[in-house]
């Protein structure tokens, strides 16, 4: 929340006065970064109203790939869009459809190309499943991308993306980050506004995770681990073994080179 005051506070006092497509005006700054680690929490702004449901049906709605303003109201309020009453259909893409979809001659709700069918259906490219497999079979891959900005596209969109793609970056687990994971879907399932059916389903998608992610990382993990281990046992071994030869030598020689000084000297003597 600081970083997003902070940032805030940049713009009142460096960002310039533009126009823009809207007619409201902006002021702006360029190519300010935010970044937060999510082990501390999810970075919600808290200093104004947070439209939560809206945010988390609209990343629903991109992920399964749609790209109708009906569809988006079915997810924001649960039920089919005919059964939704007419004070309540309104979404964040209503006044899109409305304007800018309608100029391009588009119907029924339709918003035309828009971010579900770029993230989706790319000239027949699913990206999502794409990033899925990708972070399967090559984690460590710098080329897990979704991107938006279909340029052919564009003209064809009620609205052009504005975050226009994201990467993806995967590390290994630690054991204290597989704790954490663990521990926050238990806590998801046992979430008090759960239904029963819902917490079946959290503990099968906690089954499932422990079982498809977290137990082969951890079983990779131990096995590196072990293996490095006994690796580090044998080299110790080896150089404890090389280090008592070296002594037994170097005591064997001392030994050798005493009984040798001791015959030169009884030699001497009976010269």
């Amino acid at each position: 929340m600081k970083q997003y005051i902070n940032l805030v506070k940049d713009i009142l006092k460096n960002g310039t006065v533009r126009d823009d497509r809207t007619g409201t005006g902006t002021k702006s700054v360029f190519g300010r970064q935010l970044r937060f680690n999510l082990e501390d929490g999810f970075p919600a702004c808290t200093s104004k109203k947070l439209a939560w449901k809206a945010v988390v049906s609209e990343l629903l709605w991109f992920l399964e790939g749609s790209s109708n303003e009906h569809r988006l109201a079915e997810i924001l309020r649960s039920k089919p869009y005919d059964e939704i009453p007419l004070d309540k259909r309104r979404t964040i893409w209503t006044d899109n459809f409305n304007k800018q979809g309608k100029d391009l001659g588009y119907e029924n709700g339709d918003l035309g190309p828009v971010y579900g069918h770029q993230w989706r259906h790319w000239n027949g490219i699913d990206q999502i499943q794409n990033v899925i497999d990708t972070i399967k079979n090559n984690p460590f891959s710098r080329r897990i991308l979704v991107n938006a900005w279909n340029v052919s596209d564009l003209e064809k969109m009620a609205l052009p993306p504005c975050h226009y793609g994201c990467q993806f970056y995967t590390s290994e687990m630690t054991y204290d980050e597989l704790g954490v994971l663990v521990k926050r879907l238990e806590n998801e399932a046992k979430y008090k506004k759960y239904k029963p059916e819902h917490e079946s389903l959290g503990k099968k998608f906690i089954n499932k995770i422990l079982k498809d992610v977290v137990a082969p990382v951890a079983v990779d993990y131990a096995k590196n681990s072990l293996g490095n281990a006994l690796k580090n046992a044998g080299n110790a071994k080896t150089s404890n073994s090389d280090s008592k030869s070296k002594k037994d030598n170097n005591s064997k020689s001392k030994k050798d080179n005493s009984s040798k000084k001791e015959k030169e000297y009884q030699l001497s003597i009976c010269r």
